[in-house]
């Protein structure tokens, strides 16, 4: 079996987590903790759950 590693599509879920993360530091101070958090949160369990 292949490690998920190395899949075209884990590839691609890394560039959306990164997108996601600088886009989450772009969001007003009083979203970065709320939001922010969810949204990085919710971008890296994509990649964990594959």
């Amino acid at each position: 079996m292949r490690d998920p590693k190395d899949l075209a599509v884990s590839k691609r879920i890394r560039v959306l987590v990164q997108k996601s993360y600088q886009l989450s530091l772009k969001f007003p101070s009083n979203e970065t903790f709320e939001l922010g958090g969810q949204l990085r949160r919710a971008s890296s369990s994509i990649l964990l759950n594959l």
